[in-house]
């Protein structure tokens, strides 16, 4: 049961997960799993069902999200056991524990974060495990035999993660790549919101390789997080044939925070494409879509022409897409808030002291589909957001003190020594997401791991959603040593390297925070737990939370207590649902103040839908001693 609704696993086919309101006892969900297959075990932790089945031609071990119980009930994971799955607990270090049948395995371990195996048991005999339950530092394994009825195991491994790279490179570790250097064309260090590992490949034979004699006997797995990488990720996305170096004082990077996002693709074909569809009918529905037929066409400031689209989105289409979109300024300051889109080609003039700004940061400023934009006078401008062309950027006329300022980026197909005399300032503003209309909207490849012994993995196997589009987001990769077969070697480098059969779109990619994990040694006590309270009706609509005390002893800077709350509204004498656990802040902190000297999250004690309230106490220990937590205080209104 949790927040008010019971979850049965049952023998139907048809749903082998049941939901049931406790307030009316009434069926309010099912979900259909595929195949045949009878549930065995059902565990919650906070909005998530962890099930087990029977041998299935599918799967064994199922991961449900029900924080919507009467809503949708989607899979967020799975994974296999060789045989009849029996029984399933969850752990307080964010594992699940399986029994199963298998006689090699009568124990499976589950990271809940990818659903993958991270370890197993081979218990004596042959007899099956039918019962697991997970209680601070110990496994109970309850098993089919007359000679252990009860196992008791307990995780063993490293003692701490072996950082290969985070931010820089870690413990001796070292990084080459296919040319034996560091910080060569294929490999770049940049700053990206957190400082990661840029790999932009220049052959199908490239590789990023981290190289340090060391056992792995004592870890399990190799974890990582990855970014894929996108135009709208930099302030110069383009291929530029003669190299950056073609650039030199002519180009000005003011924001030094992102100096290095410059990305000089070569012959990349997957280059973003936009829907000029719907440009034209987001045009067409403003009156600012143009028909300029077969010449060139021109708007003069000198007539108004361009003021008189002010916070409008203009859309001019030309029969012959060689024909030029004209832009006069008569050098007026402005600001002109205007974004242009043509399938043809773009000439700016007359812009001395002029200023342009996107309407959006959803629209580019300036956009032509396949041919050159060309900032043709010898003036100086400033532009405010993000230049898109699948042509070539030029701006080769400009001379002497007369500059382009650009507060954004530059996509363009071509960028050569015609991009001059640009000075760019880039934030994150402008890669937060790529602009509407656009495909592909992200830039993301596969690649191989390896190391000098044992198989060969690929990044896609560990993937279950595929590559996380959002570029904003960065996406754990966890892959067990034992798929690739170095679990008991000593390894003398890790390498990321490109797909033999990547042939067209080659491999470009961020990764961050490089570990080797394991599990820490045997010890007296679980390096970290939580306890959760009993559901606490205070009997009022309008109750508000006020403070949170506690006592306790045997505290060290190594051995914690700290707490998060969560409320819920009375539905028909039981909780309805429950808000976030929340700190005094957000979903990311805790109070920790064991005297009550922190304010009660508003979100509790603002005297609304609070009836009810929870308390989850967590511990960290140090392996040697344990904090005790002796009593917990609550004053409420």
């Amino acid at each position: 049961m949790s927040s008010g609704y019971a979850y049965l696993g049952t023998k139907k086919n048809d749903k082998e997960l049941s939901v049931v309101r406790l307030s009316d006892y009434t069926e309010v969900n099912t979900l259909d799993l595929s195949g045949n297959s009878d549930m065995t075990a059902i565990s919650i932790s906070d909005n998530v069902a962890y099930m087990t089945r029977k041998q299935s031609a599918d799967k064994e071990f199922y991961a449900i999200d029900i924080s919507s119980p009467e809503g949708a009930l989607n899979i967020l994971g799975s994974a296999d056991t060789d045989d009849d799955a029996n029984d399933v607990s969850i752990g307080t270090n964010g594992n699940a524990y399986v029994a199963s049948k298998d006689n090699a395995k009568e124990l499976y371990v589950f990271d809940t974060s990818t659903y993958s195996e991270i370890g197993s048991l081979n218990l004596a005999g042959n007899d099956d495990a039918e019962a697991v339950y997970f209680l601070g530092a110990y496994v109970y394994v309850g098993g089919k035999t007359n000679a252990n009825e009860i196992s008791i195991a307990q995780s063993s491994g490293a003692t701490s993660d072996e950082n290969i790279y985070n931010d820089s490179m870690q413990n001796s570790w070292s990084l080459s790549n296919n040319n034996a250097t560091v910080d060569s064309a294929s490999t770049l260090m940049l700053n990206s919101g957190t400082n990661s590992l840029s790999a932009n490949y220049a052959d199908q034979t490239a590789y990023v390789r981290y190289a340090k004699s060391f056992d792995t006997s004592n870890y399990l797995n190799l974890n990582f997080y990855l970014n894929t990488v996108s135009p709208w990720a930099h302030a110069v996305y383009g291929d530029d044939a003669n190299g950056a170096s073609d650039y030199g004082a002519e180009v000005t990077m003011l924001n030094t925070t992102h100096a290095d996002f410059i990305y000089n693709s070569s012959d990349f074909l997957d280059f973003p494409s936009p829907d000029m569809a719907s440009y034209k009918t987001l045009a067409q529905g403003t009156a600012s879509y143009i028909n300029a037929g077969g010449g060139d066409f021109t708007l003069d400031e000198n007539n108004g022409d361009i003021s008189d689209y002010e916070g409008k989105l203009v859309y001019v289409e030309f029969s012959n897409t060689n024909k030029k979109l004209k832009l006069k300024f008569d050098d007026e300051a402005g600001p002109f808030n205007v974004s242009f889109v043509t399938n043809g080609k773009i000439e700016l003039d007359k812009y001395e002291g002029t200023t342009l700004n996107t309407i959006s940061s959803n629209y580019p400023v300036l956009l032509a589909d396949t041919k050159e934009i060309k900032f043709k006078d010898k003036a100086s401008m400033t532009v405010n957001g993000l230049i898109f062309t699948g042509g070539e950027f030029k701006s080769n006329d400009l001379n002497g003190g007369h500059r382009i300022t650009l507060n954004g980026s530059i996509v363009a197909e071509t960028i050569s020594n015609k991009l001059e005399r640009v000075d760019i300032v880039y934030t994150n503003d402008y890669h937060t997401s790529p602009p509407l209309y656009f495909s592909p909207d992200y830039y993301g490849q596969d690649f191989d791991i390896k190391a000098d012994v044992g198989t060969t993995v690929f990044l896609t196997d560990y993937l279950a959603a595929g590559i996380d589009n959002d570029i904003d987001t960065w996406e754990l990769v966890s892959v067990p040593l034992s798929d690739m077969n170095i679990s008991t070697t000593t390894i003398n480098y890790l390498q990321f390297e490109a797909l033999d059969n990547q042939e067209v779109n080659l491999v470009t990619w961020f990764v961050d925070d490089i570990q080797l994990t394991g599990y820490s040694e045997p010890s007296d006590y679980s390096y970290d737990g939580w306890f959760t309270s009993s559901e606490y009706d205070s009997g009022s609509t309008n109750a508000t939370w006020n403070s949170i005390s506690w006592s306790a002893s045997a505290t060290t800077t190594d051995n914690t207590i700290k707490f998060q709350l969560r409320s819920a509204p009375d539905t028909a004498g039981v909780p309805g649902t429950w808000t976030d656990w929340l700190g005094p802040i957000d979903v990311s902190d805790y109070y920790i103040d064991d005297q009550g000297g922190e304010t009660i999250n508003t979100t509790h004690s603002d005297g609304t839908n609070d009836q009810w309230l929870q308390y989850r106490t967590f511990f960290t220990s140090d392996g040697v001693a344990s904090p005790v937590l002796e009593d917990v205080s609550i004053e409420y209104n």
